[in-house]
């Protein structure tokens, strides 16, 4: 009788260190499973951190310069209006006509980057027709071309369609067009292509400007990319375009790619869906 008490008193024993240990297990997964969702936190709290730095400084360094000039040739018209030849005051209307358009692209590309970066864009992507949207994108920069006295050619089938978010491929384009315009000389000229691949269109953005090194088309669509370079008649810029791209391709299941050389100029190439996916 005693033993089988005795027995009875280890086997409780057993069976409570079981699950005492049992229960320790699952709280030391626990904790490992919180701890690493803490770090994973921690990492993305950081990157925000970082993007909304990288934000701020942005806005102070990009959109101080042009409205400094702004300040400066409007305080000149209105200080030496009555005595200043017309020639003078046209061309400091023109400088102050390219300072509003250069800060406009900047606030627009930032708008776009605040969007992304809060989640707040909508992501509908519909088959429609790419050619109208590239018309859209063309007569929207059309006041650019003009001021460079650039060309701007299309070639390819208008009817050709592709599936994506509308929105998000207009803020694509929009960007490798005023890029391209950007980074070509006076008199240059961009050309915008389309053509259907099997089941994918591409459309090919290529222009007659200073092309790209090496170095700098391995992190043109990365966040490494944050700082640019000033176009061919002193456009401004944010570097945050080329991100947008990558970002919204990436999204709408297409790829993006591009071919330069200094001195050469550059092809972007993006690919997207042709029909909605079965």
């Amino acid at each position: 009788m005693v033993v089988l008490i005795i027995s009875a008193i280890v086997l409780v024993y057993w069976l409570r260190t079981k699950n005492i240990s049992r229960q320790k297990n699952k709280l030391e997964q626990l904790v490992k499973v919180k701890t690493n969702e803490l770090l994973q936190t921690n990492e993305l709290l950081k990157e925000a951190n970082a993007t909304k730095d990288k934000f701020l400084s942005i806005i102070a360094h990009d959109l101080k310069s042009p409205f400094n000039s702004l300040l400066g040739f409007s305080e000149i018209l209105v200080d030496d209006w009555e005595n200043m030849e017309e020639g003078k005051k046209l061309k400091i209307v023109s400088i102050i006509r390219k300072a509003l358009y250069n800060t406009f692209q900047l606030l627009v590309n930032l708008l776009d980057w605040s969007r992304l970066q809060t989640n707040t864009i909508t992501f509908k992507p519909t088959l429609f027709e790419i050619g109208p949207l590239i018309t859209d994108v063309l007569n929207q920069q059309q006041a650019h071309s003009l001021m460079k006295s650039i060309t701007i050619d299309t070639f390819g089938d208008n009817g050709l369609k592709v599936y994506a978010d509308k929105n998000m491929l207009n803020i694509v384009i929009r960007n490798l067009v005023s890029n391209a315009i950007k980074f070509t000389p006076q008199n240059g000229s961009v050309k915008v292509e389309t053509l259907k691949t099997e089941n994918f269109v591409k459309c090919f953005i290529s222009d007659t400007g200073e092309g790209l090194t090496a170095e700098k088309i391995d992190k043109i669509f990365t966040n490494q990319a944050g700082i640019s370079s000033k176009g061919t008649s002193g456009e401004l810029g944010t570097g945050l375009g080329l991100i947008l791209c990558g970002e919204f391709i990436k999204k709408n299941n297409g790829t993006i790619s591009v071919e330069s050389e200094p001195g050469k100029g550059s092809c972007f190439c993006i690919t997207l869906p042709a029909s909605i996916p079965a």
